[in-house]
């Protein structure tokens, strides 16, 4: 698979930030009871944390030199989910 360019990869890292505000923030429009609207905000914040400490332990964990491949893939992979997710919006 092709390495992104640094512009690529804050593009990707932008919509799924992005794509994951609004997928959180729309359990708080929908019409669902008040306790499953918070839970389930809190679930898609800690989801979106989980990358942080993900991409952490695996910086540690893994070769250097290779860590722009994993991100890369990540980028990718979460960009995917966002547009799964964006059809359940």
């Amino acid at each position: 698979m092709n390495e992104l360019s640094l512009r690529g990869r804050l593009g990707l890292a932008c919509v799924a930030i992005a794509g994951t505000l609004v997928y959180v923030c729309s359990f708080q429009i929908a019409r669902a009871d008040g306790a499953l609207a918070t839970t389930v905000t809190a679930l898609g914040a800690s989801a979106g944390l989980a990358w942080v400490g993900f991409g952490t332990f695996l910086s540690v964990a893994m070769d250097r030199s290779r860590i722009l491949d994993w991100a890369d893939t990540c980028l990718r992979t979460m960009v995917l989910g966002i547009a799964v997710l964006m059809c359940a919006v």
